[in-house]
């Protein structure tokens, strides 16, 4: 040790020890100021792709009591086929059904508030009902609808046959819940869903679960099926963007206060009605009881395994669309209208 003259032995200490304090201390600044260098940068990454996969979707926007609903319209004819999917519109949703849709029909896809592109405060199923019902009447649209729902786009479909069933000629519900609402089996369907999703949501602050997904570290929707690896692509960075994230959650929970409706038997009279769903659900949430709203009613089968039936299994819905307008077109004209 090197002695500094007119000194005591405390100061020598410290002065021996100094040199590496300050570069223990350095060394620690720097790994902070590295850290929040890649937390902004993850920020700023997250921030733009999701927006950027969210505006994929973006069409046209109409102001309908105080929500901007974005929406598509597919097609020309004089019925309207309203589609409300699983987790909200999207247009890889919209495309999918084009792709296998051959009809004389309009089509007609929104996201429901506050997926997305559609801004305002969430709504119930049946103020989202009546919402709809309005713009069609904004739109100048004939009395004839046909509608298709999906999982939580099933209650707001439910819920405008209720409102409007002398308007509906036709319906196809797709992994129906309403009549399993509050039961112990669709809380953990939903559970087991969604489970992830808080983690996901936490750390996609900051981009990491899209970077490792879009790296291909991990996969975060392996289990679901897609035709083409583009539109997983597009999918995958649609689920992991936070807005979207939080609209599930939203909506999840809101199923837990939801009552369950009463179907009211036959109300839509010979109008077809069409249930799809995979037999475990069938029994599992009560589907069969959508079959009470028609005398003419029918059941399709699809894989229990798949998460999105437009998306996934776009052809089976349209086969079922198929055959349920010429059902509607024999009605017609039996009944001269």
């Amino acid at each position: 040790m090197k002695y500094v003259k007119d000194s005591n032995s405390l100061e020598r200490y410290r002065i021996g020890k100094k040199p590496k304090e300050k570069k223990n201390k350095f060394l620690i600044v720097y790994v902070v100021i590295g850290i929040i260098i890649l937390l902004v940068a993850g920020a700023l990454y997250e921030n733009m792709e999701s927006r950027k996969y969210l505006n994929l979707g973006k069409e046209s926007n109409i102001l309908i009591n105080k929500t901007d609903y974005n929406y598509k319209i597919e097609s020309t004819g004089k019925y309207t086929v309203i589609v409300d999917g699983v987790i909200g519109e999207t247009f890889l949703n919209r495309q999918a059904f084009m792709k296998n849709f051959d009809n004389d029909a309009r089509v007609f896809f929104y996201d429901r508030p506050p997926y997305d592109n559609t801004e305002g405060e969430e709504k119930t199923p049946k103020e989202i009902a009546e919402d709809l019902h309005f713009m069609f009447r904004k739109f100048g649209f004939e009395n004839k609808y046909i509608v298709i729902g999906e999982e939580y786009g099933s209650l707001v479909m439910e819920e405008f046959i209720n409102l409007y069933p002398d308007e509906v000629i036709g319906a196809i519900f797709i992994n129906p819940v309403g009549q399993a609402l509050s039961s112990p089996d669709i809380n953990e369907y939903f559970s087991v869903k969604n489970e992830g999703t808080f983690s996901n949501k936490t750390l996609g602050i900051f981009g990491i679960p899209r970077l490792l997904n879009n790296t291909k570290v991990l996969d975060y929707f392996d289990t679901y099926t897609f035709e083409e690896e583009e539109t997983k692509k597009i999918y995958s960075n649609i689920h992991l963007s936070k807005d979207h994230i939080e609209a599930m959650e939203k909506e999840t929970e809101d199923l837990n206060t939801f009552k369950k409706t009463s179907i009211n038997e036959f109300l839509l009279e010979d109008n077809p009605v069409y249930l799809i769903t995979s037999e475990e659900k069938e029994d599992r949430f009560n589907q069969d009881a959508y079959l009470k709203y028609s005398t003419d009613s029918e059941v399709v089968y699809v894989r229990n395994s798949i998460n999105d039936v437009i998306l996934s299994s776009s052809y089976e819905v349209n086969a079922a669309l198929n055959r349920l307008i010429r059902k509607v077109f024999i009605l017609e004209k039996t009944k001269g209208n």
